[in-house]
């Protein structure tokens, strides 16, 4: 690509220096003739001015003027040479010149200008004045070699400003390729530098976003089974249950035990559905209302607590305002907090709802001093108090649904658990 950004700069500057340049030359060698006429003319002006006005009729020796290069000659009015070099008889330009009027042209290798001498208003002779062309072509050759090298010089200024234009062009087009082949080796840690080009800023940073995208796409794809093991934890442990109560203790009805599996397998099912559309989502938080979140909550957990012997007190929120979230996915951040209650606390259950202004808060509680630490995963919870706390699984699913809401999980151990969830208000009552 540099070569062709050479070549393509340097083929239209050399166009251009030659579309320049011809014309100059032309303009210059008339330039460079006229000025030669011109000198000859003023030379026989000169010349004429010590001419007598009878001179060809007196005897005394007329003095012409002496030059290294310049010829002079005297014609009288019948074109017959008085004094000085010119041909014999008169030529063609001298006669014409002896009727009035100033006459210059080129014989063979010369330049010949000649004046009419006149005296009294008439034509007494012609003074005819004669350069050789050789040194008028010298003064047009280096005036064309001036040009010429004139024109290399932009060639060359113009081959330095294109490589430079070449090296700033294809420099980040460089690291553009190895970004874009960075990102198809599956590292999505792409920072293209930015260019001073416009055209090709746009383009990093079209594609540093694209990288991003890519990178949070793969990051949900591959937290996928991670998060699945846990959600598909309880549905599983249920049937297992039921199929091993079954077995141990079968009843008269097999059908019974059959038809709770099954409603299992629809949980189930629906659990993958709802993580695979979580895991592939876009859409943004809206305004959700929280009571139909927690009556499928009750109606889901109570019966599993009370199997274990506890229970599960959730709060109707009936007057509870709507807050910014995502159904789907609070309503499995808030199975995974009482799941982890039931399974790593003690005493009841509660789930409460309070809000201000600004915030609706979802609080899980139970009467354990804390949850214990899952080794499937150690991230960081914030506790409200400025430390971190290490969680499990479950813990760093729900903090990832609730952080995909704009929301906030804490943790309080003092005395018993106490997470919430605190997700931004929707509406502000006027009270």
């Amino acid at each position: 690509m540099r070569r062709r950004i050479l070549a393509t700069i340097l083929s239209v500057t050399a166009v251009a220096v030659v579309l320049f340049a011809v014309p100059l030359g032309v303009v210059v060698a008339r330039l460079v003739d006229d000025q030669a006429a011109l000198r000859l003319e003023r030379r026989a002006i000169l010349a004429a001015r010590n001419i007598p006005a009878d001179f060809a009729t007196q005897s005394d020796p007329i003095e012409l003027p002496t030059s290294s290069d310049i010829d002079y000659a005297l014609y009288n009015s019948l074109g017959v040479l008085v004094v000085g070099t010119g041909p014999m008889p008169a030529d063609a330009l001298t006669r014409e010149a002896l009727g009035n009027r100033v006459v210059e042209g080129e014989l063979g290798e010369e330049l010949v200008v000649v004046i009419p001498v006149v005296s009294n208003e008439r034509v007494t002779g012609a003074l005819r004045t004669a350069q050789s062309t050789s040194s008028i072509d010298a003064r047009r050759n280096r005036a064309t070699a001036w040009i010429v090298s004139l024109g290399a010089g932009v060639l060359v200024i113009a081959a330095g400003m294109a490589r430079l234009l070449a090296v700033r062009l294809v420099r980040p087009i460089r690291r553009l390729r190895d970004a874009t082949v960075q990102l198809g080796t599956g590292d999505f840690a792409v920072q293209v530098p930015v260019s001073r080009i416009p055209e090709i800023a746009d383009t990093a940073s079209a594609l540093t976003a694209t990288a991003a995208r890519l990178d949070e796409l793969v990051a949900r794809e591959r937290s996928f089974s991670a998060d699945a093991s846990h959600q598909l934890r309880t549905p599983l442990t249920a049937m297992r249950t039921t199929l091993e109560a079954e077995l141990s203790y079968p009843r008269a009805d097999p059908a019974l035990a059959l038809s709770e599996v099954l409603g299992d397998i629809d949980r189930l099912e629906t659990t993958i559905a709802e993580l695979l559309d979580i895991a592939r989502t876009n859409d943004r938080p809206v305004a959700i209302e929280l009571a139909p979140v927690l009556a499928g909550l009750a109606a889901a957990w109570a019966p599993r607590a009370a199997a274990k012997g506890r229970s599960v007190t959730v709060d109707p929120a009936r007057h509870s305002p709507a807050a910014i979230g995502h159904l789907t996915m609070l309503r499995h951040a808030l199975d995974v907090l009482v799941d982890n209650a039931l399974v790593h606390g003690d005493g009841a259950i509660n789930v409460a709802v309070t809000h201000d202004d600004h915030t609706v808060t979802v609080t899980v509680s139970d009467d354990g001093t804390s949850f214990l630490v899952d080794r499937h995963d150690d991230g960081n919870i914030d506790t409200g108090h400025g430390a971190p706390q290490t969680s499990g699984r479950g813990l760093a699913l729900a903090r990832r649904l609730v952080a995909a809401q704009f929301g906030r999980l804490t943790i309080e151990n003092n005395p018993n658990t106490r997470v919430s969830i605190h997700l931004r208000r929707a509406t502000v009552d006027s009270e």
